[in-house]
This record gives structure tokens, C-alpha cells and sequence, in this order.
């Protein structure tokens, strides 16, 4: 993104200024606020509000700086425990923690349980520390009122809630986000202080503006530089979907806090040999449940990754299978139906590009590519898959659509040119936990309608190689008529019968190779069926022209083929029958002659007979027969 790769030099000067500008903690506080808002304002994160609490933290804890020091400076009191200052600093917890909140809801849409056990088991661990070492000593000091003690616990327990919070935020992943990164050095510095402004507190050692104040101005510092950072506006993206696995340092860390409550047990035990470590015992009790929990999820998550290696098997085979698109669809279909069982289910569909349109397979709804929205045309254009309102994309979605759903647009291209897309559509909670697996199944669709395709194109080729063979080795010729009676194709039997080279019949006039005597006979079928569309078949004899200038008999079919688009023509199909008819009048001739004096015979006078019979009948003439 453009803003994340502003220039570097500007953050580092401004990121210095921040830290240099301010010689005391409360101005500090106050530029590690401004830092904060003028970030959110120069960035403009998809989610600015975070930013703005973190600033409204600040502010809050730098004011409570400001007041502890007029009543220790001005007034000249003595580290005063209840006081104005305390109300500002507490007001912090509430804002960084609600801040926090925004950022693991805006990362982590979806419902992460493995991450959260994580972070509970942690600051369980580190908050029975907090417990034994600083909120105990406060509950049981003699020395402080009841309300001193609240306000005295209240520190620690702000912190165990920042903890927790911020322990849940990196459970989730991203740590290589630079703002991330100072943000959380950012909290350490200020629970590192806070940690030891309680012991301080107990142990009477705390004094102002001493070396405790460094983890304060490091929190002011990182976090004005974290929000003047680039990478700040990726604080509020969403990270893809992590499976319930365990790395080796996140089991290290569960480890290590799962061992605080039996090791402290021990050198408390050690310490103080009459110690009854109810707190410890309970503690690791809810420790052994909260692992014992995430050993299950763990186990689970390996269950449901064989199962869903299991589907893509299933979904491959059944994409190899697949011999047209409906199929493919289909086998889509069925493999996010087993993926998401037990969820809503996602409507998903296949469209392909077909010219200039987009078709959804079997649905039979077209839309023009230019009409389409065009967000949803640069989510076609790309090559990840994209998250869309799901009215962008209207009737091409498959139905039904879920109230305020969402669609996912993964382009299936081959090689650089756009084939078509998988639409799926559902709850943006689901959709953007099934990314990955569409995106996996999406390329396999993408290879199934290329293989289909090519299958086509192949069985295509070898159907025209096929008709070619037959066409060029047919005794019959075949021509293709205009309606000027031009002739625009003629197979190559044409020469083998009429003796013409194809070039020289190409733009011919079908009355060049009439009889001029019988022109109007032979062309009376054509005309009838060019002006008047009755007959799509017809049946014709005629005298063709030889190119040697002979003539010879055909017997003609005639098929109208005026609509079809890919003819706009007349074809006919010429059939050489010069012997069949010469054989036809030789056989006449024998029926109605004698075979020795070639004299008409009686066969041929009772003929004649009854024809002049017929003709009297209708004309009222008179009939002889004169011997």
C-alpha cells in the first residue's frame, strides 16, 4: 500500500522529535499523544478509533503525571498515594484496554479459541506473580486505609488486564508489524514500571523522578512512534485464518507459565516452611484445566485437518472426473458443503467468461462484463480472491443471499487471460475463515475447465479432421449459394464430377452451369424458397454444365439455410445420375418398343390411347383410332 510505504526519513524525524522534544515525563505524555492523532490523521487508518483511545490514554496518564507533580513539586507533598493524580492515571487501564480490544477484534474477526487459552494461560501464570508479590502485600499492609489499599491494587490489576489483552493480541500473529512490535515494547516498558512502582511502594525506596520513570517515557516514546509509523494502518487489517496448531516458542511460553504456580509454590515453601499454598495449588489447578483445554483443541485441530485433507482428495478426484462444467460446479459445491459442515452454508457458484459476458454454470443468468459494478470488475482483473458487498455482484451471486453477507470473488485465469471466477457467498465471519481453503479449491477449478476445455477443443479438432476427411472424399459435390445465386464453397468432389478447379467455381453464378432454355424451371424451387421460406427441403433434377462443356444429369438436394448464422446460404447437395437416367430411358425405350425392329409396340399404342382419352375428357374432343 501507498501509505505504508511513505518515506522512512519522515517517520524517523518525527519519531526522534517525539522523544527529544519532551525533557519531563507529563510533556512526554502529551507528545506521545499528539504523536497518536496526528498518525491517525496522516495514515488514515481503516479504523482510526483505537488510535484515538491509546491518545485519549495517554493524555489521561500524562495529566495524572502533570498533577503528581505540582502536589510533589509546587505543594511540596510527600509521594501522596490518594490523590487527583491517581483518578487520571487509573483512567488510563479502561482506554488502553478498550483500545487493545479494537485491535484483536479488527485482526481477528473470527472466533480464535486456541489464542485466547494462550493468552489466559500467560497472564494466569504472570498474574498469580502479581497476586503473591505486589496485590497481597497491598491487601494485607497495616499501614494503608481501605481505600489506599483499592487504589494501591488497582495499578496491578490494571496491568494484568493490559497483559492479558496485549497477550491476546500477538497470540493472533503479526509480530513482523513495526508499529506491533513498538506497541508492545511499549506496554512492557510500562508494566516494567508500574512493577516496580508497587514494590517501590512497599518497600519505601520510591522516589521521584528516578530511574522507574524510564519505562514511562519509553511508553510515551514507542507508542507516539508506533502510530506515526507507516505500518500503523496495518493494525487494523485482519489476518488470515491460522489453524489450531502450536509453534515450538508458543509452546515454550505456555510452558513456562504453566511451571510459575508449582515453582513459586515451592519457594514460598522454601521461604516460609509453615506456607499453605492453597493459592498455588488452586492456581496450578487451573492451569492443568486451561492446558489440558488446549491440548484438546490441538488434537481436534489435527482431527479436522485430516478431515479436510480428506475432502480436497474427494474435491480433486472429483474435479479430475468432471467432464463438463456443471460437474465442476457441482464437485465445488459438495467439497465447501463438507468443509463448512455443521455452519451456515455458503452459496457458491462458477461463472465463466464467455466473449463479453460472465455466465454462472447452470443457472443460466448472463450480465455483460461492462455492467458489472466496478469494484467487482477490478476483483475480476486481479489474481487473489476479494471481498465484495454482495449486492455488487446482483444475479450472478447464487441465492440465497444472507442478510448483509458478503462475497468472495476468486479470479480463475489461464495463464494471464480470465477464464471465469468462484463467487461464494455467506457470513463475512465464515467466508473469511474459509479463504484459504476457496483459494486452494479455486486453483484446482481453474485447472479442471482449462483441462475441459482443451478436451473440447481437442475432440473438436478431430470431429472437423473427421468431416474434412469425409467432405473432400465424397463422390457427391456440395455447394453453398447465396441469394444472388453466387456460389461461395464447393467441396472438392466439384472437380472429380464437373470438372472445374475450385478456383474457377468460386464467385460463379449457379445460371452458368444451367440450361439457358430451362432456366426459369430449374431456379423456381430456389426462388420459392428464398422469397417465401415454405419448403426448408426440396428435391430438384437439372442439367449441369461440365467445364469441358458436356452435360450431365444431377439430381439435386436443396436445403434453406438462410437463417442460420454461421451459413446465410442455400447448400446444395449434387449427386452425378447421367447413367441412372440413360439406363431409365434405354429401359422405356425396351418397354415400349420392339427389340428386333425398334417399331413401337402395343405397350406404347395403349399409352398413347390413354393419354388422348384423358385429354378428350377434359377438352371435349373427339378420339380416332385410324388402322
Amino acid at each position: 500500500m501507498e501509505r505504508v510505504d511513505l518515506n522512512r526519513r519522515s517517520f524517523l524525524v518525527s519519531a526522534t522529535a517525539a522523544g527529544l522534544a519532551f525533557g519531563y515525563v507529563s510533556i512526554e505524555g502529551v507528545g506521545g499523544a499528539l504523536a497518536s492523532g496526528i498518525g491517525s490523521l496522516r495514515f488514515r487508518p481503516a479504523q482510526p478509533l483505537p488510535w484515538y483511545l491509546l491518545a485519549a490514554a495517554v493524555t489521561t496518564f500524562a495529566a495524572g503525571d502533570l498533577v503528581d507533580n505540582v502536589l510533589t513539586s509546587a505543594i511540596h507533598q510527600d509521594n501522596p498515594l490518594l490523590s487527583f493524580a491517581d483518578v487520571f492515571r487509573l483512567a488510563m487501564y479502561p482506554l488502553c484496554a478498550a483500545a487493545l480490544a479494537l485491535f484483536i477484534r479488527s485482526r481477528t474477526p473470527w472466533a480464535d479459541l486456541s489464542s485466547l487459552l494462550d493468552a489466559l494461560i500467560i497472564t494466569v501464570g504472570l498474574g498469580l506473580l502479581s497476586w503473591v508479590y505486589l496485590i497481597g502485600p497491598f491487601v494485607h499492609s497495616a499501614q494503608l486505609t481501605g481505600l489506599q489499599k483499592l487504589i494501591s491494587i488497582a495499578y496491578p490489576l490494571g496491568d494484568v488486564l493490559l497483559l492479558a489483552l496485549l497477550a491476546r493480541l500477538l497470540s493472533a500473529g503479526g509480530f513482523l508489524v513495526l508499529s506491533l512490535r513498538m506497541l508492545t515494547f511499549a506496554t512492557f516498558g510500562l508494566l516494567s514500571a508500574d512493577v516496580l512502582y508497587g514494590l517501590g511502594r512497599l518497600n519505601s525506596t520510591w522516589a521521584v523522578a528516578g530511574r522507574v520513570d524510564g519505562g514511562w517515557v519509553l511508553f510515551y516514546v514507542l507508542l507516539g512512534a508506533a502510530a506515526l509509523h507507516p505500518s500503523m494502518v496495518e493494525m487494523t487489517v485482519p489476518l488470515p485464518p491460522k489453524r489450531g496448531g502450536i509453534g515450538r516458542t508458543r509452546l515454550l511460553l505456555i510452558a513456562a507459565a504453566s511451571l510459575v504456580a508449582p515453582v513459586d509454590g515451592l519457594v514460598q515453601q522454601l521461604l516460609n516452611p509453615g506456607h499453605v499454598g492453597f493459592l498455588h495449588l488452586g492456581v496450578s489447578a487451573v492451569l492443568f484445566a486451561l492446558v489440558m483445554t488446549r491440548m484438546w483443541g490441538v488434537v481436534r485441530a489435527q482431527q479436522q485437518g485430516i478431515a479436510r485433507e480428506r475432502t480436497f482428495r474427494e474435491a480433486d478426484t472429483a474435479l479430475v472426473a468432471a467432464v463438463d462444467e456443471g460437474l465442476v460446479a457441482e464437485a465445488v459445491r459438495t467439497a465447501l458443503s463438507r468443509l463448512t459442515s455443521g455452519q451456515p452454508q455458503l452459496g457458491v457458484g462458477v461463472a465463466l467468461v464467455e466473449g463479453k459476458e460472465l455466465s454462472r454454470i447452470g443457472s443460466g443468468v448472463r450480465t455483460p462484463l461492462a455492467a458489472l459494478e466496478p469494484e467487482a470488475l477490478r476483483a475480476l482483473n486481479g489474481l487473489d480472491p476479494v471481498l465484495l458487498d454482495a449486492a455488487t455482484l446482483g444475479e450472478l451471486l447464487p441465492h440465497p443471499v444472507p442478510v448483509a453477507g458478503v462475497a468472495l470473488v476468486l479470479p480463475l485465469r489461464s495463464a494471464a487471460s480470465l477464464i471465469g471466477a468462484l463467487l461464494v457467498v455467506g457470513d463475512e465471519r465464515q467466508v473469511i475463515l474459509m479463504q484459504d481453503a476457496i483459494q486452494s479449491i479455486g486453483f484446482k477449478v481453474a485447472l479442471a475447465l482449462q483441462r475441459i476445455a482443451l478436451a473440447r477443443e481437442v475432440q473438436q479438432r478431430a470431429s472437423e479432421a473427421h468431416f474434412r476427411a469425409l467432405i473432400q472424399n465424397a463422390s457427391d459435390v456440395i455447394l453453398m449459394v447465396g441469394a444472388d445465386n453466387e456460389i461461395m464453397y464447393q467441396t472438392p468432389s466439384a472437380a472429380r464430377v464437373l470438372g472445374y478447379h475450385p478456383s474457377d467455381l468460386a464467385g460463379l453464378r449457379l445460371e452458368q452451369l444451367l440450361p439457358q432454355e430451362d432456366l426459369e424451371r430449374s431456379l423456381s424451387k430456389l426462388v420459392r424458397m428464398r422469397r417465401y421460406g415454405i419448403d426448408r427441403l426440396a428435391k430438384i433434377d437439372w442439367q449441369l454444365k461440365c467445364a469441358d462443356g458436356s452435360w450431365i444429369d444431377a439430381e439435386v438436394l436443396c436445403s434453406n439455410l438462410l437463417d442460420d448464422p454461421d451459413v446465410r446460404g442455400l447448400v446444395l447437395t449434387i449427386r452425378d445420375v447421367t447413367d441412372r437416367r440413360k439406363l431409365e430411358r434405354e429401359l422405356e425405350h425396351r418397354a415400349f418398343h420392339d427389340s428386333l425392329t425398334s417399331l413401337a409396340n402395343r405397350g406404347l399404342f395403349f399409352d398413347r390411347l390413354q393419354g388422348a382419352l384423358r385429354r378428350s375428357a377434359r377438352t371435349d374432343a373427339m378420339v380416332a383410332v385410324l388402322f
